[in-house]
């Protein structure tokens, strides 16, 4: 890291000083700290010197002065005391290890990232994703990050992730690039999450062909948030025993699909189900995304405000079609599907709940989770779009939704 010295154009010349490199416009950071350190030493000697000259002129000179005469025996104690403490911080580092007084720094060396090489061999280091550069020339790029790491990059000739796109798998050391003008790259980390990839991924392949967008939280607008990525999701990629549920419509609304694989590291993975959700050709708007521990428990009723006759349920990630046994009733001995009114949150409340108006769940869905508060009741789904009910229930336990599956998620924001 060159060290440059601007002063309104003065050139400042610097004092020679023995066993350091004189600063120049080529200096590194270690070399400027070694002349530095160097100098001091020396700065030292020369005031320790300095004071005993001056202390010992003020004793010659305080003739019958007492004063004069203490305050100079002080500043000659002082002086030796700080030259002994300099000899032996000396010796100390030379008895330890004689190099260290030489201070010989090294450079630090990256230990992630990236650098893109031009023709001419000048070399640029990148450690993270990028949206606005500008090198031009480059023929190489060399991967500092290890594969386990750092997935690939993305190459773009355009600022902010535009024009032409080509990805580089990381393989480990100097690889030719694709692109000689590269204006932005995105870089495809290793990371615990969810990864949308905008096209369809091949069963073998690990690494989306396209720039993924990767997330560990929910979205309830990809049009809002990420726009790039709204409407052009085709396939799903996860990692570390992350869950999702996905939409097709804002708001976690309209048709929906769940997923979960346990994939603990993407860099070792060779062969997955990654085309993923069946929601259609390009119509992902929304997601859940999820991976909380602990107990979940939902208890569903036919009445208002969790009354009622109830039925309850530990199932996770599983679809359950609620009109195909006549097993699943309320204790007035109707079908759960017939009547669901509200439900309540058990165990530790990171559970959640997705309706679908369809045996098959490939009907309208809706997502609930526990409501904010004290309270672990969703006391009412009248008025809730997806079932049709009457405006105003007649009596209480008497309304029929259009419930016909549910599944139960771990989910905690």
């Amino acid at each position: 890291m060159p060290i440059f010295l601007l002063a309104a154009g003065i050139e400042v010349n610097y004092p020679n000083v023995p066993h350091a490199l004189t600063p120049g416009t080529s200096t590194t950071f270690a070399q400027y700290v070694k002349y530095l350190f160097n100098l001091a030493i020396r700065i030292m000697g020369i005031v320790a010197l300095g004071v005993l000259v001056w202390a010992g002129f003020l004793y010659l000179t305080s003739g019958g002065d007492v004063n004069q005469k203490e305050q100079a025996k002080e500043k000659i104690g002082g002086a030796f005391l700080g030259l002994l403490v300099f000899l032996f911080s000396y010796l100390i580092l030379y008895t330890i290890n004689p190099k260290l007084l030489g201070l010989s720094l090294q450079e630090a060396e990256p230990t992630g990232g990236i650098y893109l090489i031009e023709t001419n061999g000048e070399r640029h280091f990148i450690n993270d994703t990028t949206d606005t550069m500008s090198y031009s020339n480059i023929d190489r790029i060399e991967f500092v990050s290890p594969p386990s790491s750092l997935l690939a990059v993305y190459l773009y000739n355009e600022t902010e992730f535009r024009g032409s796109e080509k990805r580089v798998k990381n393989s480990g050391g100097i690889l030719t690039s694709p692109l000689s003008d590269v204006k932005s790259v995105y870089f495809l980390w290793n990371r615990p999450g969810v990864y949308l990839c905008p096209r369809t991924t091949a069963p073998t392949e690990t690494i989306c062909p396209t720039r993924p967008l990767y997330t560990q939280l929910d979205i309830p607008d990809l049009s809002a948030t990420n726009p790039y990525f709204d409407n052009i999701t085709q396939s799903v990629q996860f990692a570390s025993s992350f869950q999702t549920v996905l939409f097709s419509d804002p708001g976690y609304e309209g048709r929906c699909a769940y997923s979960s694989e346990n994939i603990p590291d993407l860099s070792a993975s060779t062969t997955h189900s990654y085309n993923y959700p069946p929601l259609g050709t390009s119509t992902l708007s929304s997601l859940i995304v999820s991976k909380a521990e602990g107990s979940v428990e939902i208890t569903f009723y036919d009445r208002f405000n969790c009354k009622g006759g109830s039925w309850t349920t530990t199932t996770i990630g599983k679809w359950i079609d609620l009109s195909a046994t006549t097993s699943i009733r309320f204790s007035n001995s109707r079908p759960v599907f017939e009547n669901i009114v509200s439900f309540s949150f058990g165990g530790d409340g990171s559970g959640a709940v997705l309706l679908n108006t369809d045996e098959n769940a490939t009907g309208t869905c809706e997502f609930f989770e526990k409501p904010k508060g004290n309270t672990n009741c969703i006391p009412t789904l009248v008025g809730e779009p997806v079932y049709e009910s009457e405006p105003e229930p007649k009596a209480p336990g008497n309304q029929t939704k259009k419930v016909r599956a549910l599944m139960i998620l771990r989910h905690q924001r």
